[in-house]
């Protein structure tokens, strides 16, 4: 019952900050076709919600293991999931920074379309970015400085560094979040250390 609730008001949230972008956009004449991404880690306890909208996506590192938790909203990956383009034509496809589903969007107006539920262990990295990021760092790289630097600012700042060093285009925002053993023996639950950077 919790996590229903839980997922409900994330979806409400992104809905309602998705009717403002709407309302600004057909009120305002420079910010008509106004559009922007969200990626969300919700932590509760022993569990995180995950949600994302548009090419901003949300990854786990989990014992050596790089995991996409969201769903790239780009036409080209709409492509590659129905089998028209290969997995090689993806990076620079034509469509690849394209979206099919964006904040300010009609199509967006129930919020997201999935809200996944995970467990969180002590030790599992969680890193929030935007394609700025993920479209120019491959995921070896993602998954090297995420499990190799202790420090999630330090991390967070090598990778916003590596993706401009990569000529990004685009926004670089990332947010690293370690999961580390928390000390209440009451709850159980595990305690999130956070860092970020944007240029």
């Amino acid at each position: 019952a919790e996590q229903g609730r839980i997922k409900e008001a994330i979806r409400d949230a992104v809905a309602e900050v998705n009717q403002e972008i709407l309302g600004s956009s057909g009120a305002v004449t420079e910010f008509s076709n106004m559009g922007t991404t969200v990626v969300l880690a919700q932590f509760r306890f022993d569990r995180v919600y995950v949600a994302g909208i548009g090419d901003s996506l949300a990854y786990r590192l989990r014992e050596g293991r790089l995991e996409q938790l969201t769903k790239d909203h780009s036409l080209a990956d709409a492509l590659l999931d129905a089998g028209t383009i290969t997995v090689d034509e993806l990076a620079t496809h034509k469509f690849k920074n394209v979206l099919y589903l964006y904040l300010g969007s009609k199509d967006a107006r129930s919020g997201p379309e999935e809200v996944r539920v995970l467990d969180v262990r002590p030790g599992d990295r969680l890193l929030l970015a935007s394609d700025g990021l993920t479209g120019v760092v491959s995921d070896k790289d993602l998954a090297h400085i995420l499990g190799s630097v202790d420090d999630p600012q330090r991390a967070a700042i090598m990778l916003k560094d590596l993706a401009l060093a990569n000529d990004s285009k685009d926004n670089v925002t990332c947010l690293i979040i370690h999961a580390v053993a928390h000390q209440d023996s009451a709850t159980g639950a595990s305690k999130e250390e956070e860092a970020g950077d944007r240029s």
